[in-house]
């Protein structure tokens, strides 16, 4: 599946990404996310009390972060939504 990131305020076109995984846990909504074009991987935890939040990990984290979002949320934010200037291509 590729999906793309929520509204943007620039309204400036993200790159398009595919969702490797995603699960619900506890009413969080949590997704495994790639990046092709820059061969990048991210987190993104969303929860009905207006938790909401990505993660940038490292590839060999990233099915830890998947599964801990909130073990590594410190260590590797991309808070609140990815940015359109980062991502151009």
């Amino acid at each position: 599946m590729i999906v793309t990131f929520g509204p943007s305020r620039s309204r400036r076109r993200l790159a398009a990404c595919r969702e490797l995984d995603c699960r619900d846990s506890q009413s969080l909504h949590v997704r495994l996310l790639w990046r092709p074009a820059h061969n990048q991987v991210l987190v993104h935890v969303h929860g009905p009390d207006g938790t909401d939040f990505w993660l940038n990990p490292p590839k060999a984290l990233a099915r830890y972060a998947f599964e801990h979002p909130f073990a590594l949320a410190h260590m590797y934010p991309l808070y609140p939504e990815p940015q359109a200037a980062p991502f151009a291509a």
